[in-house]
């Protein structure tokens, strides 16, 4: 990966810069979006390094570090990391004259793609992937016509897709858009990966592009920036629920409400300091007033807000909300997850929402290292709305601020009252976990058969041993050895930690 930054300053010329019809250009970000439960996915790629040797052109999607490097040698640390790796395509696209490649190793023939086909051109993509039910999908260039695209108007190519078998299970793959625009590239495309790997449980990924961002176009979708998540006001409220999950035996667990009565904004060029009077309700029902409080959010501590996407590593100077152990001369290194998309149902606005976790990996600027504290990761969300929604220290155990209620701008979401009844708790004094023969047993879990529940379970030192979802008060958690253990119950949003003993 380090003669990649050599060669790539060598290039001054050649197809991979600005050739008609490529899947992708360089230093030109693509936002795609597809589908997923509830939301719509905001992902990118952006070609950012290639090398070049003749006829033979090396792609490499997402690889560039952010331009706010603390070292010169961040990019050459970030690059050989095991955790800096693209979820939708691995390290590169390969390019042999007017073929494009695309490798996994499950198979032992790749995805190709030709973009300069003519209409009634057609080839077959074969994989040799065991799994699948059917082995050959055919691609056929069908038409080429102008077609209108986030305000821009282009030539596009559109290819069917024709596989040689069906799955029962599976939507076809014939039911997809592969279409290629002449300047702007992939607009409707699936994985490459997907043509490779097709097994029966496996369904197809339609992606299709909503927006272009480079240094002489931005169009269609863009990313937020600092300012769109950071932009409460005095008179706006946040009701947050704490959650401690300590992984000490003789420690309880305990929950507790913060109201937060926004009383002053000061938005600057470079930060946002929210003032605000806090009323806490403690665990035991206790009201306690903190009036004068302050947040702080600086634009230095987002910096890769406005490369996520496609950039899949940030670098952070601090933690909302916590104050972990960064020493002066390292930066703690964050792993963005794509942006999800949905529509305000108080207000009809958009609404994006941004997370990220990061597993305590460091980069030493001076020594120009990575380093990481063990037993401990952050992560935390934000959106367009209230800024950041959510924030976990799992430090031997969990401590998560979550926001459960506000009013912004107005608009109440939630109760933002504080008392007894307060938040989102499983109101159940006699609920309690049984182990016995290989079985852990909930008694008095309410309404489980309509809704079931997720779960998670813990050992005594915080390492999580299970979770999933299930509808049945009796789990399975048999070869495990003797010792106390914690089940975390989520119910309908709302949680209970219990303790059980295993003999």
């Amino acid at each position: 990966m380090k003669k990649l930054l050599i060669f790539v300053l060598l290039i001054i010329c050649g197809h991979a810069f600005a050739g008609d019809w490529d899947f992708f250009q360089l230093n030109k970000t693509s936002y795609f979006s597809y589908s997923s439960y509830a939301s719509t996915v905001i992902g990118g790629l952006r070609i950012d390094s290639v090398l070049s040797n003749g006829s033979e052109t090396t792609f490499y999607l997402n690889k560039q570090f952010n331009p706010e490097n603390p070292a010169s040698c961040s990019q050459a640390n970030l690059d050989q990391s095991y955790y800096y790796e693209n979820s939708f395509f691995t390290d590169s696209i390969y390019q042999r004259n007017d073929t494009v490649f695309y490798f996994i190793y499950q198979s032992s023939l790749p995805f190709f793609f030709l973009p300069k086909a003519t209409i009634g051109q057609s080839w077959d993509v074969v994989s040799t992937v065991s799994g699948n039910s059917y082995n050959t999908i055919n691609f056929t260039c069908i038409s080429n016509e102008p077609e209108t695209f986030f305000g821009i108007t282009d030539s596009v190519k559109t290819f069917s897709m024709t596989p040689n078998g069906t799955e029962t299970n599976q939507t076809p793959i014939s039911n997809f858009e592969f279409k290629l625009s002449k300047n702007y590239g992939l607009i409707k495309y699936l994985p490459f990966y997907d043509f490779l790997y097709h097994p029966a449980n496996y369904d197809f990924t339609q992606y299709t592009t909503i927006g272009i961002n480079s240094s002489t176009l931005a169009s269609g979708f863009q990313v937020p920036r600092f300012e769109d998540y950071f932009h409460l006001a005095a008179g706006d409220i946040r009701l947050w629920l704490h959650d401690v999950r300590t992984d000490a035996i003789m420690v309880p667990d305990w929950t507790e409400y913060f109201r937060d009565s926004i009383t002053q904004a000061l938005i600057t060029p470079d930060s946002v300091v929210y003032t605000f009077d806090r009323v806490i309700e403690d665990s035991g029902h206790v009201m306690i007033q903190s009036p004068g409080m302050t947040e702080v959010y600086r634009k230095t501590d987002f910096s890769y807000l406005k490369n996520c996407p496609p950039q899949n590593t940030g670098y952070a100077y601090n933690i909302p909300m916590y104050n972990p152990s960064i020493p002066g001369n390292a930066g703690l290194i964050v792993d963005p997850k794509p942006i999800a998309f949905t529509i305000d149902s108080l207000t009809g606005d958009s609404l994006y929402a941004f997370s990220f976790t990061s597993y305590a990996f460091f980069l030493d600027t001076i020594g120009c290292g990575i380093y990481q504290i063990l037993d401990q990761d952050y992560n935390y969300s934000l959106n367009t709305n209230a800024g950041i929604i959510e924030s976990c220290d799992n430090n031997h155990g969990s401590n998560c601020t979550k926001l459960v209620a506000y009013k912004i701008n107005g608009v109440q979401a939630g109760n933002i009252s504080l008392g007894i009844s307060t938040g989102p708790k499983v109101e159940s004094e006699t609920m309690n976990a049984h182990y016995s023969n290989g079985l852990l047993t909930l008694n008095n879990l309410p309404d489980i058969a309509n809704t079931g529940y997720d779960y998670r379970i813990f050992n005594s030192i915080g390492k999580l041993l299970l979770s999933g979802h299930e509808t049945h008060s009796v789990i399975n958690f048999d070869g495990n050895s003797s010792g106390v253990y914690v089940i975390e119950i989520n119910l309908n949003g709302k949680r209970k930690g219990l303790k059980f003993l295993v003999e």
